[in-house]
């Protein structure tokens, strides 16, 4: 059992941590190109890093369903919904859409740490902390060699569509290429994550 949740933990981190920093580090370019608004980039980069648990979040959830507790997914659930509407009108009324989205971010994390600690009271909670190191180093240089190019074709002249595709796509090379050299990354593993997907859009 721990070794299927480390498992879809990990896959959670593959795929969560380069949606992370492509939404928080292009978040004004890419609420430009697509809604012509670029004021809403900062409500994406504060939604963002706190939406990262979101995927751990779906897999905890697939676990205690495993683990035969739906009541206590449930329960959760409404506690999570609960604080989150609290902290919607608290914060909405102090700061306004900036208060809102912290929120929304604050009921996401709340619900991911409350299926986290009914997890840990059933059966513990072992992990190893290394993937979760190499990962935030490679968030770190996706985010600025990305941040890098972005700049220089910008200043380049370059459109903005093409800056945007083009320093997500290098920053997508630099993190998913040491992946492949180093075996993590195979068809195995990319199996595994459909397999994956399936299992969490059918929870």
């Amino acid at each position: 059992m721990h070794e299927r949740m480390n498992q879809a933990l990990s896959l959670g981190l593959l795929i969560g941590a380069p949606a992370t920093v492509i939404l928080f580090e292009w978040a004004t370019p890419l609420t430009t190109l697509v809604y012509n608004a670029p004021e809403a980039g900062l409500l994406l980069k504060i939604l963002a890093p706190m939406f990262f648990l979101h995927y751990f979040d779906a897999p905890l959830h697939a676990i205690l369903l495993g683990l035969g507790r739906a009541k206590a997914t449930l329960w959760n659930y409404v506690a999570a919904t609960i604080f989150k509407a609290v902290s919607i009108f608290v914060f909405g009324s102090q700061f306004g859409i900036i208060g809102i989205a912290y929120g929304i971010g604050i009921g996401i994390v709340m619900q991911t740490l409350l299926n986290f600690f009914s997890i840990s009271g059933s059966i513990g909670f072992y992990w190893s902390i290394r993937p979760y190191i190499k990962v935030g180093i490679r968030m770190m240089l996706m985010a600025i060699c990305g941040h890098w190019t972005y700049d220089y074709l910008t200043v380049q002249g370059l459109p903005l569509l093409w800056s945007v595709i083009a320093s997500i796509v290098w920053s997508l090379l630099i993190y998913f290429v040491p992946l492949v050299l180093t075996g993590t990354l195979n068809w195995k593993t990319i199996n595994t994550l459909l397999q994956f997907f399936q299992i969490i859009y059918h929870v």
